[in-house]
């Protein structure tokens, strides 16, 4: 039997000083506008020192992040 495979919440990827995450819900798309004030270009643009704690906030969220 093939393990379920878990199509996550949102991608996080780092372009240096800036982490890019992408929601691939709804849901993220609000959370982030809710909660944060990044701005949004195709993805929601985080400076290095935030983004482990906005990772950890979604997944305390209960969504699932790559």
């Amino acid at each position: 039997m093939k393990p379920t495979e878990t199509k996550p919440d949102f991608t996080v990827r780092s372009e240096g000083s800036l982490f890019i995450f992408t929601p691939e819900t709804e849901a993220v798309k609000e959370w982030f506008q809710e909660n944060t004030e990044a701005q949004y270009f195709g993805g929601f643009v985080v400076e290095s020192q935030y983004a482990f704690n906005i990772y950890v906030a979604l997944s305390e969220s209960g969504f699932v992040g790559e």
